[in-house]
């Protein structure tokens, strides 16, 4: 089948993470893509990152993953095969040049923290 389309991954194996770091992971899942980012003498805002991304990409994210049956991180990218080399760049950027803003992580905690009894109610079903 022809497609335009091609999804960028990348798995990062977190086997040896340490457990008390694989607890913080569904925080990172929740800002990974909306950090800001430093990538040398550019610097780009939160804002402009998922601007960026919404303009560059069709769809990206990060989350767990057992590729090669191992516990692991994936992101991915998905977009159009002409805009390959700008999406392999933003996944660089966001996997290696983001920036942790403890205001963005305290905001993601607390949304975390509010949904937490809300899946709790819904997996008892």
């Amino acid at each position: 089948m022809n497609t335009v389309f091609v999804k960028l991954q990348a798995f990062c194996d977190t086997t040896n993470m340490d457990p008390l770091l694989r607890h913080c992971l569904p925080l990172f899942f929740e800002v990974a893509f909306k950090l800001s980012v430093k990538d040398g003498d550019v610097e780009l805002s939160s804002t402009q990152v998922i601007e960026g991304l919404q303009a560059d990409a069709i769809c990206a994210g990060v989350g767990s993953s057992s590729a090669s049956g191992n516990l692991g991180v994936e992101f991915y990218i998905q977009t159009e095969i002409e805009d390959m080399a700008k999406s392999a760049e933003w996944l660089k950027r966001m996997m290696f040049k983001s920036v942790f803003d403890k205001v963005e992580l305290k905001k993601a905690a607390a949304k975390l923290l509010k949904e937490t009894p809300e899946h709790k109610r819904s997996s008892r079903r």
